[in-house]
């Protein structure tokens, strides 16, 4: 198996995970690697026991 460095290690890809990122880069962090269990970023909310958010603005659980 080929090793790659990495400067920082983030783990989980939701919106704190691609925050962290993002200010890791901008503040010169050169190797930032997000390690996502998923099949795509973005993270999902597994304890999440409602509809969907908006559900009481919008009458419907995917917005306007």
């Amino acid at each position: 198996m080929k090793q790659k460095r990495s400067d920082l290690i983030i783990i989980g890809s939701g919106p704190a995970g691609l925050a962290a990122a993002i200010k890791a880069k901008e503040n010169g962090i050169d190797h930032v690697v997000v390690m996502e269990r998923g099949e795509r970023l973005g993270g999902l909310l597994h304890q999440c026991i409602h509809n969907g958010f908006g559900i009481h603005y919008f009458g419907r659980i995917h917005g306007p």
